[in-house]
């Protein structure tokens, strides 16, 4: 059964499938959040990492987003959406207490990078808004324990002033690695300004040879960005539920028959486009 055109929501079975997919989905990472244990900080994070991911998963797949007709807004979403994930699964798999003071240790170093760069404005010193920011800045970072002038000094690339986002995909599996390469590598060509992301989204060829035109029409939303948004919350999700979930309860017995049901739904949704 073919889908006449590109847009979603034109074949009603499929249509119904993405959205069985997307609740199931959805409910596993609400009820992951209520599940997270150890430190009151690796609970902390734990939690607002899924939060975050259950926000940007409900903002994706919302309806009124899928019918948009934008595809790069949606591709820049999961690929926040990818890095949040990652940086779970990442957590999870290493249980390491040091790695979650790391997480909140970097983030006071943007702080500070912040404030020495309101500094370094010539109205610094002399506008109450510029004085009031600085203020607010340093208030924060000693508010988590902090002191602005003893704090590491550098420009962290990821929340780990070591670990790109690259080698925790290295080492968090292949299939992590690999989405790494593929999808977030595109993403990313979207996200910042590329020669591929123009001609394909924002430039069109005109009757002239060699030459384009400027493209203002958005590209529709395909499939495979509400399956590839499913995938990669899953693949944080799951684990975490696996690790974190009372053993032998119904909670667990629950989302591990909802993961495996996604996997089939998706192989369904798959064909029915066939």
């Amino acid at each position: 059964m073919k889908s006449n055109g590109s847009s979603l929501g034109k074949d009603k079975l499929r249509q119904a499938m993405l959205l069985t997919m997307v609740m199931n989905a959805q409910y596993i990472l609400k009820e992951c959040a209520t599940m997270s244990s150890g430190s009151n900080i690796e609970r902390q994070i734990n939690m607002g990492l899924l939060v975050k991911a259950s926000k940007l998963y409900g903002s994706i797949t919302s309806t009124k987003r899928l019918q948009d007709d934008d595809s790069q807004t949606i591709q820049i979403s999961m690929r926040t959406l990818f890095e949040v994930c990652l940086s779970l699964i990442y957590l999870v798999i290493n249980e390491d207490e040091e790695l979650y003071k790391e997480f909140v240790l970097t983030d006071m170093m943007r702080r500070r990078n912040m404030r020495d760069a309101t500094l370094a404005s010539p109205l610094s010193q002399s506008h109450p808004l510029m004085k009031k920011t600085v203020k607010d800045i340093e208030d924060s970072i000693r508010t988590e324990g902090f002191d602005p002038e003893q704090l590491p000094k550098g420009y962290p690339q990821s929340w780990h002033r070591s670990i790109s986002y690259a080698r925790m995909a290295r080492e968090a599996g292949p299939e992590l690695e690999n989405m790494y390469s593929t999808f977030y590598g595109l993403s990313s060509s979207i996200s910042h300004p590329s020669w591929q992301d123009l001609t394909r989204s924002h430039l069109k060829p005109s009757n002239v040879s060699g030459t384009m035109n400027p493209n203002f029409e958005f590209i529709p939303v395909m499939e495979l960005d509400v399956e590839m948004s499913t995938c990669i919350v899953l693949g944080a999700a799951y684990p975490f539920a696996l690790k974190f979930a009372p053993k032998n309860s119904i909670q667990a017995d629950h989302i591990s028959k909802i993961h495996d049901n996604l996997h089939k739904q998706r192989l369904l949704a798959w064909e029915a486009i066939a």
